[in-house]
Protein backbone atom coordinates (compact mmCIF):
# COMPACT_ATOMS: atom_id res chain seq x y z
CA UNK A 1 0.00 0.00 0.00
CA UNK A 2 1.28 3.19 -0.80
CA UNK A 3 0.57 7.03 -0.28
CA UNK A 4 -0.28 9.16 -3.35
CA UNK A 5 -1.23 12.92 -3.59
CA UNK A 6 -3.25 13.50 -6.80
CA UNK A 7 -3.13 17.09 -5.64
CA UNK A 8 -1.59 19.31 -2.86
CA UNK A 9 -2.59 18.20 0.52
CA UNK A 10 -5.21 15.60 -0.67
CA UNK A 11 -3.10 12.36 0.29
CA UNK A 12 -4.93 8.80 -0.70
CA UNK A 13 -3.60 5.35 -0.18
CA UNK A 14 -3.38 2.67 -3.57
CA UNK A 15 -2.92 -0.34 -3.36
CA UNK A 16 -2.63 -3.38 -6.27
CA UNK A 17 -4.16 -6.58 -5.67
CA UNK A 18 -2.95 -9.53 -7.97
CA UNK A 19 -3.71 -13.53 -8.02
CA UNK A 20 -1.59 -16.29 -9.50
CA UNK A 21 -2.89 -19.47 -11.44
CA UNK A 22 -0.64 -21.86 -13.71
CA UNK A 23 -1.54 -23.64 -16.34
CA UNK A 24 -2.35 -26.77 -16.45
CA UNK A 25 -2.16 -27.13 -12.70
CA UNK A 26 -5.19 -24.46 -11.77
CA UNK A 27 -7.02 -24.74 -15.06
CA UNK A 28 -6.65 -26.10 -18.38
CA UNK A 29 -9.14 -23.04 -20.21
CA UNK A 30 -8.79 -18.99 -19.56
CA UNK A 31 -11.92 -19.24 -17.51
CA UNK A 32 -10.98 -22.07 -15.21
CA UNK A 33 -7.22 -19.96 -14.78
CA UNK A 34 -9.17 -16.47 -14.21
CA UNK A 35 -11.45 -18.03 -11.76
CA UNK A 36 -7.91 -19.71 -9.90
CA UNK A 37 -6.47 -16.62 -9.88
CA UNK A 38 -9.29 -14.31 -8.59
CA UNK A 39 -9.97 -16.66 -6.02
CA UNK A 40 -6.49 -16.80 -4.25
CA UNK A 41 -6.59 -12.41 -4.90
CA UNK A 42 -9.54 -12.79 -2.92
CA UNK A 43 -8.13 -14.81 -0.04
CA UNK A 44 -5.15 -12.65 0.05
CA UNK A 45 -7.23 -9.26 -0.11
CA UNK A 46 -8.98 -10.64 2.83
CA UNK A 47 -6.13 -11.75 4.64
CA UNK A 48 -4.40 -8.18 4.38
CA UNK A 49 -7.88 -6.71 6.13
CA UNK A 50 -7.53 -8.83 8.73
CA UNK A 51 -3.65 -8.02 9.57
CA UNK A 52 -4.60 -4.32 9.03
CA UNK A 53 -7.72 -4.42 11.27
CA UNK A 54 -5.56 -6.03 14.14
CA UNK A 55 -3.00 -3.43 13.82
CA UNK A 56 -5.73 -0.54 13.78
CA UNK A 57 -7.56 -2.22 17.50
CA UNK A 58 -4.11 -2.55 18.71
CA UNK A 59 -2.88 0.71 18.17
CA UNK A 60 -6.26 2.17 19.42
CA UNK A 61 -5.68 0.24 22.53
CA UNK A 62 -2.48 1.63 23.00
CA UNK A 63 -3.55 5.56 22.45
CA UNK A 64 -5.99 4.93 25.14
CA UNK A 65 -3.31 3.54 27.90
Amino acid sequence: MHSFEPRPGVRVSLSISAGVARFPDDGNTFEELLAAGDERMYHDKAGRRSRSSVRQTAGQQHARV
